[in-house]
């Protein structure tokens, strides 16, 4: 079972750390799970990375026909929650950028304030307030995602409409790219855990619809896979398991998959490159989960 390269025939899958398989051995990913299904004869290769959304999504995938002489049969891009969020932040960087300031933070109000004090207290206390201004924005951005679709709806000079609108055109340009290059595309949105969910409900409704609406517009194979779907796998995949319930897909406090949700999350990719045709001579070899690592974060047990 010893890794020894790619395989000619090749499909790319691209997205943010749902794609690249936080919570799990590199052997337990999405992209991985897809190639065992049908015994490797198609290499899945991984090309997600933590915090990406769409923009830089469709980056990675502009490098990589650049680098790589051979073009995949097949794109996948594998979206979440929070790309929008995402992008929004990228637009910032990349405008930093643009104005010659290599790292925007050091251009805030608050990289200045850290440059001041640096001068006078010791590194330990200051890797503390570091720390401390992280959690504040995470909360902060947190809550900031959780906006009406109301507020979407009826004023369309809103910083949200703008999130939507500028994540839409950069869609339509990842798919663009893929059209130019003549290499089919298809989407996956991944349901968040039910807790995240529910608290996340009218944006989560607000991002699906967009990317339902763009993909039925541009013609591009589209599914959301839904807690029903996952609930429909779980049945036909664990034998003498306590998984019976789509919140255990999940880890805790962190809310990724863990090994279990990448593997249903993946038979129903699987099914679906199957039922979209979207893929010649795929199909699953196995349908039953085995669990080979044991992974616990920062504690791999690789079965090579």
């Amino acid at each position: 079972n010893k890794f020894n390269g790619y395989k000619e025939n090749q499909v790319w899958v691209l997205g943010d750390s749902m794609t690249r398989g936080s919570l799990s051995d590199n052997t337990e990913t999405i992209p991985a799970q897809l190639s065992s299904f049908n015994l490797n004869k198609v290499s899945f290769r991984n090309f997600g990375t933590g915090g990406y959304g769409i923009i830089n999504s469709h980056k990675t995938l502009e490098w990589a026909l650049r680098k790589f002489n051979k073009q995949p049969e097949l794109i996948i891009f594998i979206s979440y929650l929070n790309d929008l969020s995402d992008d929004n932040r990228t637009v910032k960087r990349l405008s930093a950028f643009q104005n010659n300031k290599t790292d925007p933070f050091k251009y805030s109000m608050g990289g200045q304030f850290q440059k001041y004090i640096s001068k006078f207290m010791p590194k330990l206390f200051l890797s503390r307030i570091r720390a401390l201004r992280r959690t504040y924005f995470i909360v902060r951005n947190s809550l900031k995602d959780n906006f009406s679709y109301k507020e979407i709806k009826n004023n369309q000079k809103s910083k949200y409409f703008r999130f939507v609108n500028n994540s839409e055109k950069n869609l339509k340009n990842f798919i663009k790219t893929t059209r130019e290059n003549q290499i089919p595309f298809a989407i996956f949105l991944i349901s968040p855990s039910p807790d995240k969910l529910k608290s996340n409900l009218k944006l989560h409704k607000i991002y699906s619809s967009f990317l339902e609406r763009v993909a039925k517009e541009e013609q591009i194979p589209y599914l959301f896979i839904s807690h029903e779907l996952m609930k429909d796998e779980i049945k036909n995949s664990f034998f003498d398991s306590k998984i019976n319930l789509v919140d255990k897909l999940y880890g805790f406090p962190d809310r990724h998959l863990k090994e279990e949700g990448y593997f249903i999350v993946s038979k129903i990719i699987a099914k679906n490159l199957i039922k979209m045709n979207l893929l010649d001579d795929y199909e699953i070899s196995n349908g039953q989960f085995s669990n080979k690592t044991n992974y616990l974060p920062f504690k791999e047990n690789c079965p090579y």
